[in-house]
């Protein structure tokens, strides 16, 4: 094999590699992306619940000293 074919052989494997790579990099990015999603809506949700109106029963009871 000429030294021109190794080279483009050798920058083949780099691209897939680096496809690959990329690939997975973006699963976790969707992943952590879903994770960030719900956290902000369980943290939306304690917040209205810790608002809420203690004589009703909703919410969150608050201590003495908030």
């Amino acid at each position: 094999m000429g030294d021109k074919a190794r080279r483009i052989e050798d920058l083949e494997v780099k691209v897939a590699y680096l496809e690959a790579r990329l690939a997975d990099l973006d699963d976790v990015l969707r992943e952590f992306a879903d994770k960030v999603v719900t956290l902000e809506r369980e943290v939306k949700r304690l917040r209205q619940a810790a608002d809420a109106d203690p004589l009703t029963g909703d919410g969150i009871e608050k201590p003495p000293h908030y």
